[in-house]
């Protein structure tokens, strides 16, 4: 998890630093590893790292060789091994191993339309110091969160709500928001708690040029997923596999240990299975239960013998939910109700501590089969 955030003015003044600087050490808690800053005529970055790929080289902002775009990101471009290669053969020069440089060069070849090549999970901004004019990008199904808040002056934005409501460009609640969170137990794009601030919705990308001129594109949407017609069940069976190593293939590219969250059923204990074949070394799995409530630690356990994992659990009572409410609810931009919340902020507490800083799990496996 990193975080990203930037204001850019309409008027071409020099963007007030402090904000920035405010707006980016909020988010200490989403990249501890480091810190980055563009400002330019105009335009203002920051950047928050949790490092993961090119630990020592891949530090940001990053800039095209021409000095033309700066990028910023938070999230991982699983395929941009492949892409490096690709645009090195186009005579790109690159300076880092990270996946962020690949955005910045594949933009200067294909523009926004750069998004569409991008297998990942991923906010990003593009900054054109030529044109003066910014470029935000949002995910297929929206795994990373981006915000942006727009007035007659500047166009700001941020990887957390907090960022943007601390930096003084939301005047209060939003009270439709909140009927609605209250009907549906969350905020639904492109709509936020507060007022003044709005959500990217995913799929999107938002062009903001230096006239305040602001173009929404929607390039992508689930209707896209191609129908597959196959002749006998096991076929849909081996594709859906094929799939699934294929992502777990490119999703484990890491510099830093990985492991997963394991509850023992089916989507993670997928994940496990396959993950198991593609690595050299036991899977690092934690699993988390509750004293006198539902324990799923016995099947956990159940798969983690199976495969032979390095497994690391713990068990919640009742008496310290109440104590890391308040950390979690710091932690949220908005109201939501999931009550995963609570284990799924102590395993990563628990994976952390045990030196692992990526983690695969089956999130929305039940939501996709």
């Amino acid at each position: 998890m990193c975080g990203i955030c930037g204001i850019t003015s309409f008027d071409g003044a020099p963007v007030e630093r402090h904000r920035v600087y405010a707006m980016n050490r909020s988010m200490t808690h989403r990249g501890p590893d480091d810190e980055g800053y563009f400002f330019g005529n105009g335009a203002g970055l920051g950047m928050r790292r949790l490092a993961i790929i090119d630990i020592e080289g891949g530090h940001q902002p990053i800039t095209s060789e021409d000095g033309r775009y700066v990028v910023i990101l938070n999230g991982e471009i699983y395929n941009y091994v492949e892409l490096r290669e690709k645009l090195i053969l186009r005579g790109h020069r690159f300076t880092t191993e990270s996946d962020t440089e690949v955005l910045v060069h594949l933009f200067e070849d294909a523009g926004p339309d750069c998004v569409k090549e991008l297998n990942g999970m991923f906010a990003f901004a593009i900054w054109d110091n030529l044109q003066k004019e910014v470029f935000v990008f949002r995910d297929r199904i929206g795994i990373k969160p981006l915000y942006y808040s727009l007035d007659t002056k500047s166009f700001v934005f941020a990887s957390d709500l907090s960022a943007i409501k601390g930096a003084g460009y939301s005047n209060g609640i939003n009270f439709e928001s909140f009927l609605s969170y209250i009907g549906a137990s969350y905020v639904s794009h492109p709509d936020t708690i507060y007022q003044n601030v709005q959500k990217l919705e995913p799929g999107h990308f938002l062009k903001v040029s230096g006239s305040g001129r602001v173009s929404k594109v929607k390039y992508w949407e689930v209707s896209e997923f191609e129908t597959l017609d196959l002749a006998r069940i096991e076929d849909y069976q081996e594709e859906v596999l094929a799939l699934l190593r294929d992502s777990i293939r490119l999703q484990k590219r890491s510099d830093v240990p990985i492991g997963t969250f394991l509850s023992g059923g089916l989507d993670s204990s997928c994940v496990v299975a396959l993950l198991s074949e593609q690595l050299d070394r036991p899977v690092r799995t934690f699993s988390a239960g509750f004293e006198g409530g539902v324990d799923e630690l016995p099947y956990a356990r159940m798969i983690s013998e199976r495969f032979g994992t390095d497994h690391t659990e713990i068990r919640i009572s009742g008496e310290e939910i109440p104590a890391i409410l308040p950390e979690i609810i710091e932690r949220m931009d908005e109201p939501i109700y999931d009550n995963a919340l609570v284990p799924t902020l102590l395993l990563s507490k628990l994976a952390l501590k045990n030196g692992v800083k990526v983690i695969l799990n089956g999130t929305g496996g039940d939501e996709l089969f």
